[in-house]
């Protein structure tokens, strides 16, 4: 099973003034198009209807474990397999189990092992249930070495 990339020629998604905003689209066959839009620590998700984007719902990240009630900043989305999935830039992913372009149940949060200092890039569910994370580790000075964590 492999996914091809192209471009479907849907309209833009809505633009937003609150600075970087990442996107993610899902196309479900038989089932409308939906995005999930990253801004701060808040997603909203999109359903094209009409050839026009609307919101439909509106996903918050948690505030963090210990309470001290900080942001996280997302850094990437994906969704697959009837889940939305968040990184942060601490590596931390946050998954919803979605049906219809609603969150369906809390968020899981599932926070990587301690260890080295990690630049964090991306993080996808594997058919297993588990995590895998894309990172970068310092080896020297200014040099970096990809890994891949699961």
């Amino acid at each position: 099973d492999r996914s091809l990339c192209s471009d479907l020629g849907l309209p833009k998604l809505p633009s937003y003034a609150d600075g970087k905003v990442l996107a993610v689209i899902e196309a479900k066959e038989d089932q409308p198009f939906r995005a999930a839009v990253a801004l701060g620590s808040q997603i909203l998700m999109h359903q094209l209807v009409n050839s026009a984007w609307h919101v439909t719902a509106e996903v918050l990240l948690p505030f963090s474990v210990e309470g001290q009630g900080e942001s996280h900043e997302i850094i990437h989305l994906v969704a697959d397999h009837g889940k939305l999935l968040v990184t942060t830039s601490e590596g931390s992913v946050f998954q919803w189990r979605m049906q219809d372009g609603q969150a369906i149940a809390e968020a899981e949060r599932e926070a990587p092992a301690a260890g080295p200092r990690r630049q964090w890039h991306a993080a996808c569910a594997l058919p297993t249930g588990k995590v895998a994370r894309l990172a970068s580790k310092r080896r020297g000075a200014g040099e970096w070495q990809p890994e891949l964590l699961i």
